[in-house]
């Protein structure tokens, strides 16, 4: 099995989720307006479907790949809780 450097590849998915976090946060943000219009039931719903839009904006196929390499969640199904899935 050839050699890979573990630390290096953990230190750049770390990079990648964070920039994708960052995405949903700066969409929720930018909707910001529209999330408070919604009913007091449903704000966290309205707020997670603006996070998981942000995230279907990025192909996220070669993430997905290397966290499951990694023995890591490849965010198949965080549908029902976007950011806390990153």
């Amino acid at each position: 099995m050839p050699y890979r450097d573990t630390s290096s590849e953990l230190s750049s998915v770390l990079a990648e989720l964070k920039e994708l976090r960052e995405a949903c946060l700066t969409m929720e943000k930018e909707f910001g307006a529209s999330i408070a219009e919604a009913s007091p039931e449903s704000h966290r719903s309205v707020q997670n479907l603006v996070h998981y839009l942000a995230l279907r904006q990025h192909d996220l196929r070669d993430l997905q790949s290397r966290l499951s390499a990694l023995g890591l969640s490849s965010l198949g199904r965080n549908e029902s809780s976007s950011l806390a899935g990153l």
